[in-house]
C-alpha cells in the first residue's frame, strides 16, 4: 500500500538546559530548531536544522529512496549527510574537570551511504585553533589542531598537533574499525621540548619519538 505524508516539529526560540556532570546546569540557548519527516513517492526523508546562537549549528538530512513498509534493512538504500559547526566550546570545561579555558572551532560533515543493514560512512571532524588550560598539570595548551578523516575503505586517519610551553607535539595515526582484527591502530608521536608538567615541585619537558602498533591483545 501506498504510504504518504509529511509531520513537523518546530520549536521556537529558547533555552535548552542540560544538567552536565557537575551540580551546576548548562543552559543552551537556540534560535530555531525544526524536524521535517517526508514519505511519498520517491521514498521517506529526514530534515533536521537547529540554531544554537553563539555555540553552533547543525544539520541533518537523511533518505530512503523507494521505501515502503516491510521492505528488508538488506534492500533499503540510504543516503545522507550531517553537518555541524561549534564556535564557542567553553562549555565541554563544565563536562570534562581536569581542563579549563576551553577555545576553538569544532566542525564535523560526515555521508552515509549503503543499505540499513550495512550502511558506509565517510567524514571528517576537526579542531581548529584550539586552546585549553590542565591546571592539575600546571599547562596551557596553545596552536591545537585536530583532525579525524573516515574514508570510503572504512580506515580512519587522524592528525593532532599542539603547543606547550617552548614546544611542540604531533601525533599521526590510522585506525581500521574492524572486530573481526581486532580493530588495528597504529601511532607516531613525535615532539620536542613539549610542556608536560609545569608545578611549583617538578618542571616536565618531553621530546617523544614513539611508534605504536595495536592489534588484537597485541602492542608494539
Amino acid at each position: 500500500p501506498a504510504v504518504n505524508g509529511t509531520a513537523q516539529l518546530q520549536l521556537t526560540a529558547g533555552q535548552l538546559t542540560h544538567a552536565g556532570i557537575t551540580d551546576e546546569a548548562l543552559n543552551f540557548e537556540h534560535r530555531r530548531a525544526g524536524v521535517q519527516l517526508t514519505v511519498d513517492a520517491q521514498g521517506a526523508r529526514v530534515d533536521a536544522q537547529a540554531d544554537f546562537a553563539q555555540l553552533g549549528t547543525a544539520a541533518v538530512n537523511l533518505q530512503l529512496p523507494n521505501w515502503r513498509p516491510g521492505k528488508s534493512s538488506a534492500e533499503q538504500a540510504i543516503t545522507g549527510r550531517v553537518q555541524a559547526d561549534a564556535r564557542e566550546l567553553g562549555f565541554l570545561a563544565r563536562w570534562i574537570p581536569a581542563i579549563e579555558q576551553v577555545y576553538g572551532v569544532l566542525h564535523a560533515d560526515a555521508r552515509v551511504q549503503g543499505t540499513l543493514a550495512q550502511p558506509r560512512y565517510e567524514g571528517v571532524v576537526s579542531l581548529r585553533d584550539g586552546a585549553a588550560a590542565l591546571p592539575q598539570q600546571g599547562i596551557h595548551l596553545k596552536d591545537v589542531n585536530i583532525e579525524a578523516r573516515s574514508r570510503s575503505d572504512e580506515h580512519i586517519e587522524f592528525h593532532a598537533a599542539a603547543r606547550s610551553g617552548p614546544g611542540q607535539l604531533e601525533i599521526h595515526g590510522e585506525l581500521t574499525p574492524d572486530r573481526a582484527t581486532g580493530w588495528p591502530l597504529t601511532v607516531e608521536i613525535k615532539g620536542k621540548d613539549f610542556e608536560a608538567v609545569n608545578l611549583p615541585e617538578a618542571w616536565v619537558l618531553a621530546s617523544p619519538e614513539l611508534q605504536i602498533y595495536k592489534a588484537r591483545n597485541r602492542i608494539e
